[in-house]
């Protein structure tokens, strides 16, 4: 899903049309009104997504992850995609989208049910390539679409793609990046979080299985963690962290790109860990779905690189819808981080 934020708080802020911007800047959230409230980690979180379905499609997004739109004949940048739902405005304010971002692969005409015929085509909704829509919920093979007067289309799901911002910067850098340590890069943002003695210090680093960062679990896990009696924190790590790769190697326990981040000032242990999510039809009953989930999860030592404990496992959920079947595999798996104890 795209947000109110996208457009009402980021294309008001170049547009102007209205005193949110300042206010965000000011952080009042409450007077920003329904559909905008304060998000985890000082972040907003905008629940609303109607507030933004006809101004998303002025919305330009680059090959380096910037959102812009067309101002005065010109390009204004206004904020950068900086994960699936996450967007950072130009002021250094992060917002909180209700859903992944969307963008158009393809031309593709809008329907008015899950069909595929011509007589089904709205008027007057047709998508071109590079267009950013709103996803409410995937239907047998069709995305479900927010239309400008806050009614629905289809479009098959083949035609849109999730935003993954670290690989929009990856792709856009890639005869720059060597996939590997470099040196010069910050590859640390949470410099502040710095080893306490007498503490169980931790870092907690999730990604999705193309090495992007998933802030939910990261943050979910941490609490986890926290509740185990550790120093922890889930955000730690730049976005070059995630464009070179260098996840795989810690997930490792390499000690060369430990001592190089010289992550032992920061903490005792790295909890580092990955998951991918496929998404079938239930075997048993037809109308719901099961998602085959994997995940992967390393307790390294940070002093000498020692993998001290490992899970990985194919567990399942079950759901009505896709969001459904992946959530309640999710929550089975923090279950199961829970229990065992490290």
């Amino acid at each position: 899903m795209r947000t109110f934020s996208v457009i009402s708080m980021l294309c008001v802020a170049l547009c102007c049309l209205s005193g949110c911007i300042a206010l965000l800047e000011l952080g009042e959230v409450a007077e920003l009104g329904a559909g905008v409230e304060a998000g985890e980690l000082g972040t907003l979180t905008i629940t609303n997504p109607e507030l933004i379905a006809e101004e998303i499609s002025s919305v330009k997004l680059s090959g380096a992850g910037d959102l812009s739109i067309i101002k005065n004949g010109q390009v204004s940048r206004f904020a950068e995609v900086i994960g699936e739902d996450r967007i950072q405005m130009s002021s250094g304010k992060i917002i909180k989208l209700p859903g992944p971002l969307y963008t158009v692969d393809e031309d593709v005409f809008v329907r008015r049910s899950p069909f595929n015929n011509s007589g089904n085509v709205i008027s007057g909704e047709h998508y071109a390539a590079g267009r950013l829509v709103i996803v409410n919920d995937e239907i047998n093979g069709w995305y479900e679409v927010m239309l400008p007067d806050h009614q629905f289309g289809f479009v098959p799901v083949s035609t849109l793609s999730i935003i993954h911002a670290n690989h929009i910067v990856a792709n856009y850098h890639q005869g720059l990046s060597h996939k590997g340590f470099r040196e010069g890069v910050d590859y640390i943002i949470n410099k502040s979080f710095t080893h306490q003695a007498g503490s169980k210090n931790m870092i907690v680093n999730i990604t999705y299985h193309d090495g992007s960062f998933d802030e939910q679990s990261s943050v979910r896990i941490n609490s986890i963690a926290t509740d185990n009696g550790y120093r922890s924190t889930p955000s730690f790590f730049s976005k070059y962290y995630y464009i070179d790769n260098l996840g795989s190697q810690l997930e490792l326990g390499n000690l060369t790109y430990i001592l190089k981040l010289k992550l032992a000032n920061y903490a005792d242990y790295l909890l580092i860990g990955n998951y991918s999510c496929k998404i079938r039809l239930n075997q048993y009953q037809a109308d719901m779905l099961t998602s085959d989930f994997t995940y992967m999860l390393n307790l390294i030592n940070l002093k000498t690189g020692t993998i001290e404990k490992s899970m990985a496992k194919t567990i399942h959920g079950n759901g009505w819808t896709d969001d459904q079947a992946r959530n309640d595999a999710l929550e089975a798996f923090y279950q199961i981080v829970a229990q065992n104890k490290f």
